[in-house]
């Protein structure tokens, strides 16, 4: 009888632990995005998009309204000079520092304040050199070592421009 017992117990605990084996999502190592302005480093929150694992997708946030993002990402002063003709030139330094596994390039998409797309998926950090008040960037990462599982997310900050003329 014990030995039934035993038996039972035994094969039920690999039954378990094969079930839980094949839904353990494989956890994906996210990193770190510093934006250096000015010579001041800040680390920028991110937002969770997608997460794929083994050929499944799962959307992990819903998106903001562009009116949202203004008020609730990071906004950072960027000095810039406008000459007579309209020519802007930056005078503050910044830059982004990306520290973890990824899978390709980091992407950076320049929004106007009023949703107008000014650069689309870039691989470098370019402002535009317009005269405008500012601009949002967006900084697509990809959190992963391997194709099967990983982590689409977003970091979102703002550009405002305190321009001399």
């Amino acid at each position: 009888m014990k030995r039934k017992i035993l038996v039972g117990l035994l094969t039920a605990v690999i039954f378990l632990a094969c079930a839980l084996v094949i839904n353990i999502t494989p956890k994906v190592e996210k990193g770190s995005v510093v934006l250096t302005c000015d010579g001041s480093k800040y680390e920028l929150p991110g937002t969770e998009k997608t997460r794929y694992c083994n050929g499944k997708s799962e959307s992990l946030s819903a998106e903001k309204s562009f009116e949202d993002l203004l008020s609730s990402v990071p906004s950072f002063n960027v000095k810039a000079d406008v000459d007579k003709d309209g020519n802007v030139t930056l005078k503050t330094p910044m830059s982004v520092e990306v520290t973890g596994d990824r899978l390709g390039d980091v992407l950076y998409t320049v929004y106007s304040y009023d949703g107008k797309v000014l650069a689309k998926e870039s691989k470098k950090l370019e402002l535009p050199k317009e005269d405008i008040d500012g601009c949002l960037v967006k900084i697509k990462i990809t959190w992963g070592k391997k194709d099967t599982s990983y982590l689409e997310e977003d970091y979102w900050f703002a550009a405002m421009y305190n321009t001399e003329r």
